[in-house]
């Protein structure tokens, strides 16, 4: 049920009646999803099966059998993908947006991306040569980069990583113009590994179990043993490596090796980006905004239009319908009772907020104005 409702949001990049970066924005949706999936419950599912548990539920699958069919499901689904991310990218060709590697680019294009590149790029890359007294490096959750196959002067062969830190943007852009940072990182291997000759590269990204189990009854500090949970998230089994489709075969080899995963584990894409929900640097564009659906603008209901909130809901019952009806009447009721006199106590639920959310400052502001404020917050969602 889950894989279908992923597919019902692959099925809004699908609709040709939105504008491109709407669809592409369902794409970078969906990829988000699909790594939480990955990271939570096919870890999930894959912890049980290596425990060798043959309980099932009420579907009656064991969870290797669920296993099989996720498997088979998304691997089907992405030549939907495939072929939905190519149309997305033709129709954005017809608005001048474009996204190209680096040997696409003109002669011009390239000196800047080149300048780029020695400015910001080549200072915080991460080059490792893996050998007998380099080991292979442990690679974060979700982490990126990309393998390649080296030669020295000698003809010597040995294999290499280049890590690619979250600190830089997913593409580089010029103008209208979106260039993969692996493919800058590709071109320019001679000068990250001087010395070597670069013979065959593949970018890749690994999906980690991120699930965190805690034995709650046994915890005597709860947020501590959360705290520590959260760091370990980097930390957990390996469970998916995605890279482009025709890598070298050795080079597969040699990640596979080293990353002990099963063929049924890997994603190989034929024209895709790894990791889609960095597609947001794209979408988020604001000089392409023309190319999204409108921004929608809740409407405030004409008995809340008033500046005492206190006074409109005397007088009546008002029923709010988000994200339809604005929730800012929600944040000026919030607001009021905090600074009202006649308020003892405020106890609500919080789901989460942000640094700046104005909700969290107006509690503030009452328990320092003397009121109770009690709030309750959840710390796990499952």
């Amino acid at each position: 049920s889950w894989l279908q409702f992923n597919s019902r949001v692959l099925a809004q990049a699908l609709d040709e009646t939105l504008p491109p970066l709407e669809r592409l924005k369902f794409l970078a949706i969906y990829g988000t999803n699909l790594d939480e999936f990955y990271m939570i419950r096919v870890a999930g599912l894959k912890a049980l099966y290596k425990a060798g548990i043959q309980e099932t539920g009420p579907d009656k699958l064991t969870p290797r059998q669920q296993l099989q069919e996720i498997q088979a499901y998304l691997h089907e689904e992405q030549q939907v993908l495939e072929s939905c991310y190519t149309s997305i990218i033709a129709d954005l060709h017809t608005y001048g947006v474009n996204i190209k590697n680096y040997d696409a680019l003109n002669i011009r294009e390239q000196e800047k991306i080149k300048e780029i590149f020695v400015h910001e790029i080549y200072p915080v890359i991460i080059p490792i040569a893996v050998d007998a007294t380099h080991p292979f490096p442990h690679l974060n959750n979700l982490s990126f980069g990309l393998a390649l196959t080296l030669e020295d002067e000698s003809k010597h062969i040995k294999h290499g990583l280049v890590r690619i830190p979250r600190i830089l943007p997913r593409f580089i852009q010029l103008g209208e113009t979106f260039i993969p940072i692996e493919s800058i990182v590709e071109y320019f291997a001679s000068e990250i590994f001087p010395g070597f000759t670069s013979l065959a590269t593949t970018p890749f990204r690994v999906t980690r179990n991120a699930d965190i189990e805690i034995e709650e009854e046994e915890a005597d500090d709860f947020l501590e043993i959360l705290q520590e949970g959260l760091r370990s998230r980097n930390k957990g089994s390996l469970i998916r490596l995605e890279l482009m489709d025709g890598a070298d075969a050795n080079l597969l080899d040699f990640l596979r090796s080293h990353l002990n995963l099963d063929d049924e584990d890997l994603y190989a894409y034929k024209s895709l980006p790894l990791s889609l929900g960095s597609l947001w640097q794209i979408v988020g564009d604001k000089a392409l905004s023309h190319l999204v659906l409108p921004t929608f603008t809740p409407k405030i209901l004409p008995p809340l239009n008033t500046e005492n909130i206190f006074d409109a809901i005397e007088k009546q019952d008002v029923l709010l319908y988000h994200p339809y009806d604005s929730f800012e009447p929600v944040v000026k009721f919030i607001k009021q009772a905090a600074a009202d006199t006649d308020t003892i106590a405020i106890r609500m639920t919080l789901y989460r907020a942000g640094p700046n959310s104005p909700i969290i400052k107006a509690l503030i502001d009452a328990v320092r104005d003397g009121k109770q404020v009690m709030v309750l917050v959840e710390l796990k969602a499952r």
